[in-house]
């Protein structure tokens, strides 16, 4: 995984693509990391575009790498597929391919990070096979805290 040292903030949304190259089984997985992203640690989540045996097409907005994570069946392009995900307010949105997969996801875990150490990140595993992934126009933007609207 690659990430920025640029504090993100919890309100933000991620568009890009990504193109399997190469995959010696098909399988793959790809994705974001965010907060502060760290194997050995806790207070990071993850977005992942997954194809494997064991769970189908997915893509899953998880902590870390745990199974605490929501997942959404998906149909996943052989080759290239585009993606957009936001987090805003504590609750995430996913498009691949410009099809909804999930709205207003629910973070999948408490992380205790202050807002300003709140990192980004990009990544792929390769579940034992020989993998290689290309991402593209990947563009980040802020978004503004929404506010609550008041009821009368």
């Amino acid at each position: 995984m690659l990430f920025s040292r640029a504090r993100m903030g919890t309100n933000f949304e991620v568009r890009g693509e990504f193109e399997l190259a190469r995959s010696s089984t098909k399988d793959f997985q790809a994705g974001l990391v965010m907060g502060m992203p760290d194997l050995n640690g806790f207070d990071w989540y993850s977005f992942r575009m997954k194809r494997n045996d064991d769970e189908g097409q997915v893509v899953t907005f998880g902590h870390g790498w745990s199974a605490k994570q929501i997942s959404k069946t998906v149909s996943l392009n052989e080759d290239r597929n585009s993606f957009r995900f936001r987090l805003q307010n504590g609750k995430a949105a996913v498009f691949l391919n410009e099809k909804e997969a999930f709205r207003d996801g629910p973070l999948p875990a408490a992380i205790y990070l202050p807002e300003g150490e709140f990192l980004l990140g990009i990544g792929a595993f390769n579940d034992m096979n020989e993998t290689v992934l290309r991402y593209r126009n990947v563009q980040v933007r802020r978004l503004p805290k929404a506010r609550a609207v008041a009821s009368e």
